[in-house]
């Protein structure tokens, strides 16, 4: 990586349970220093047991499948919007609080429709990433974003979390400047969100929010690029952005709000 040789990148969002063994070992030649299993799948459960079954995956066989490989694993229990059960609920919610203790953060969590269902099971879940202390990350939709997002932040608002424990990701730049201080933004590098150049861009139109911006590249089974966020290190350093600044970007930031 040149002048950023130095950097181990985290990429705090990403499901790579959808990742062969092959392309976590790309990550870890690529000095990736951990990536993301995010709580995902993509169909809607018929019940809460499928998730449970997801959350068991997660935090047994994709933790030690990363650690096997060498990369420390970002692993994410929660119920992604798209994924709350047509029956059980409440046991899934149960879940959540059952397997959140085994895993690093809540997520991916948020709103799809801002749904009355949505809203109370993200509100829920809140209140039990507050009770476990684990910073939280949340989903913002690609259809509606801005009015989604309005929505996600008086909730977390009406929520007792704390700004800084929580990443809202997917973040278009013309909606940089509606979350408020102190919340992580997160700047997803994937085809039909922000591009290499995008980042750059918000970057330089939000400086001071610098500390707070985590690139990261949603990976897993959709259209994606598992080295996007290596791939923007080395665009902003093309283009004469300091190292630590980059550093910052792709990786420091996202260890702080990681608490790792």
């Amino acid at each position: 990586m040149s002048g950023l040789a130095g950097i181990r990148i985290v990429d705090p969002h990403s499901h790579h349970q959808f990742s062969n063994y092959s392309t976590l070992v790309m990550l870890r030649e690529a000095s990736y220093r951990a990536a993301a299993c995010l709580a995902y799948i993509p169909v809607r459960p018929s019940s809460a047991s499928t998730l449970r079954d997801l959350f068991e995956w997660l935090v047994e066989e994709e933790r030690d499948r990363f650690e096997r490989v060498g990369i420390r694993p970002v692993i994410g229990v929660g119920i992604h919007p798209r994924n709350i059960p047509r029956t059980g609920r409440s046991d899934a919610l149960a879940y959540v609080e059952e397997y959140l203790p085994s895993a690093d953060v809540l997520g991916e969590v948020g709103l799809e429709t801002g749904s009355n269902l949505e809203r109370e099971v993200f509100a829920r879940q809140l209140d039990v990433a507050e009770r476990l202390d684990r910073p939280v990350i949340v989903h913002t939709p690609r259809v509606g974003k801005a009015e989604a997002l309005r929505l996600a932040l008086r909730i977390l608002r009406e929520s007792r979390l704390q700004p800084e424990r929580v990443l809202i990701d997917h973040l278009t730049l013309d909606l940089l400047r509606e979350v408020p201080r102190e919340y992580y933004l997160g700047l997803t590098v994937q085809p039909g969100k922000l591009t290499e150049k995008q980042v750059a861009e918000a970057l330089r139109s939000a400086r001071d929010r610098r500390l707070l911006m985590v690139v990261n590249s949603d990976a897993g089974r959709e259209d994606s690029d598992p080295l996007a966020v290596m791939k923007v290190a080395h665009h902003l350093a093309s283009l004469g952005i300091p190292v630590d600044e980059v550093e910052d970007l792709v990786a420091g930031n996202a260890k702080r709000f990681l608490g790792a």
